[in-house]
């Protein structure tokens, strides 16, 4: 890349690079166009001849370092924050119930795991009986019983098994089995979307 430029130290080509194109203003503080490269490794400018760069396998291995982690805090951050089951829920407001309806689809989170197997265990003491009321993600009160509270943390605890267990474990086995850093790079992680497989 030609750039206006000033050797800093021959033996190892590091620059001074100018910003911008104004010649007139280079020339005269002693810069020279010349064929220049910013390093991946410190990010200094150099001699394009000289530029100290990663080889393609550091690239490869940063990269795949970088999605793992990626894929893993994107795992987390999906089971803390926006991820969710649906049930089918027994509205409080009958208004929202077509004609023939009994319940309508709602969600609740995956985070919400612990509070639902509270409820799980509270039926099981006796604590709780009947129908308890229980808000949606879309913030719908429903009516809830014991048999609806272990469907709905079943489903939430099979939902985050499956997000550990083969959801991440695709991502793991697509970022190995990359062979550039652009491939590895290429990858987008996106739990509501997880490739049915490897390719």
């Amino acid at each position: 890349m030609l750039k206006y430029a000033k050797i800093f130290d021959n033996n190892t080509g590091l620059c001074t690079v100018g910003i911008g194109n104004n010649s007139l203003k280079y020339t005269q503080m002693g810069y020279e166009l010349m064929d220049v490269q910013q390093s991946d490794i410190d990010n200094e400018w150099y001699l394009s001849d000289k530029c100290p760069l990663k080889s393609n396998d550091e690239k490869l291995q940063q990269a795949k370092e970088a999605k793992l982690k990626e894929a893993s805090e994107k795992a987390f951050e999906y089971r803390d924050k926006t991820g969710t089951i649906s049930f089918n829920g027994r509205p409080v407001d009958t208004s929202l119930l077509s004609e023939d309806e009994t319940t309508i689809v709602v969600h609740t989170e995956l985070l919400n795991q612990s509070d639902m197997f509270q409820r799980v265990v509270g039926f099981q003491q006796g604590i709780l009986s009947g129908d308890q009321l229980y808000n949606t993600k879309e913030d719908i009160p429903v009516f809830i019983n014991e048999q609806e509270s272990q469907a709905i943390y079943f489903a939430i605890k099979d939902r985050a098994e499956q997000l550990w267990m083969n959801d991440y474990m695709v991502y793991k086995k697509m970022i190995e089995s990359c062979t550039t850093a652009d491939e590895v790079n290429g990858i987008v992680i996106d739990y509501d979307n997880v490739p049915l497989t490897v390719q």
